[in-house]
């Protein structure tokens, strides 16, 4: 695996994003630029795996179990509970060792790293009604994760790491940042020796939810979440591309009625926390 790369910094153009501008209209290009930066011409893809050793998650897959619902939201009361489990997986994401891993085991590692660093900087903000309200500083561009002995931002795991060295659209369905909006959370560790089932399978829940995704025969207009419109690249070159991963992964419902000339528009991300609504999301009378 490469040299875990140095932090990059994201243009101050953002500001312009927030401010009282006379058009409505969403500058696409702009956020995409800003907040979700283009990857090379010729990232390295997935590609095939090699040899190599297996990292072992299980202890992730574990509290995984006890934290997230069917629809993969988390109880942010029970994950309270269980800081000294997440805590200590951290711990072991912190000395791995990962350029002993094989080429799937490495992406699993900066999957699983990616979504167990945002649970836990989420129990640092408790009260929080959005990952975006976390101050900036401390949120994605903080280097503050050790992983496989180096600190690392959010930022940094998501578009330097996986997005350049194992660049596949389905990455996006596999990130979680602690928002409704986000694919749901897996109650089970990526693990190598799985990692393409698993990534076909959050591909095919992240477009049968309609919060994500739905098809208007009578327009014939292909609706799908903001994340495949701020990451367009990342599917492809055209509208087509697009389109082809909405037939190769959406409900059977329509799947079959989405041509590669169907009208695409975006629905709106949810930025509101994650949380379980289910009933078995309470404090337990005992500590586990």
């Amino acid at each position: 695996m490469p040299t875990l790369p140095s932090r990059y910094c994201f243009c101050l153009t953002a500001l312009f994003l927030f401010s009282g501008c006379a058009s409505s209209l969403r500058n696409v290009q702009v956020i995409r630029n800003v907040f979700y930066p283009e990857i090379p011409e010729n990232p390295t893809l997935l590609g095939t795996d090699t040899e190599g050793d297996v990292f072992d998650h299980r202890a992730w897959t574990t509290l995984l179990s006890e934290l997230v619902d069917d629809q993969g939201f988390v109880c942010y009361t029970k994950l309270a509970e269980r800081e000294a489990q997440l805590n200590a997986y951290l711990d072991e994401l912190a000395t791995a060792d990962i350029d002993r891993l094989s080429r799937y085991e490495q992406a699993a590692l900066l999957i699983n790293a990616y979504n167990a660093f945002t649970l836990r900087l989420m129990l640092d903000y408790p009260q929080v009604t959005s990952i975006r309200d976390i101050p900036a500083a401390k949120r994605w561009k903080d280097a503050r994760w050790m992983l496989a002995g180096e600190l690392q931002s959010l930022d940094a795991i998501e578009h330097e790491l996986l997005r350049v060295h194992y660049a596949d659209p389905r990455l996006h369905m596999v990130l979680v940042c602690a928002s409704i909006g986000c694919p749901p959370l897996r109650a089970e560790a990526y693990q190598g020796s799985l990692l393409q089932a698993q990534l076909d399978d959050q591909s095919r829940r992240f477009l049968a939810s309609e919060r994500n995704a739905r098809y208007d025969s009578n327009a014939d207009t292909l609706w799908v979440s903001e994340l495949l419109d701020w990451f367009r690249g990342d599917f492809g070159s055209s509208d087509a591309d697009l389109q082809r991963f909405a037939q190769r992964y959406g409900p059977e419902a329509w799947r079959g009625q989405v041509r590669e000339d169907s009208r695409i528009r975006y629905l709106k991300y949810d930025w509101n926390v994650n949380q379980s609504q289910a009933e078995s999301c309470s404090p337990s009378l005992s500590q586990p």
